[in-house]
């Protein structure tokens, strides 16, 4: 039960923080395509289709799935020595 658990975390921070980033990335380039609005948007939804692509390649996802689990058992460490520091 606690691995699916872990398993789901590790997917909506996934999730999460890939959303942050394109979110950040359109923010921050928004500047350089002020006066071209429809290419911009082309150029995003170009852009998006691309990474979901490069996402769904196998080893990129066991390779993030691998990291997010490292990151997730290191935070679990954390909370833990934190509670039993208490």
């Amino acid at each position: 039960m606690a691995t699916a658990a872990g398993v789901a975390a590790g997917q909506a921070t996934w999730t999460i923080a890939t959303s942050a980033g394109l979110a950040v990335l359109l923010v921050l380039s928004a500047p350089l395509f002020l006066d071209h609005r429809h290419e911009r948007l082309a150029g995003y939804a170009f852009a998006v289709d691309r990474v979901r692509g490069w996402l769904r390649l196998e080893r990129v996802r066991r390779s993030l799935d691998a990291l997010l689990g490292a990151v997730l058992v290191g935070l679990g460490v954390r909370v833990g020595a934190q509670a039993l520091g208490r």
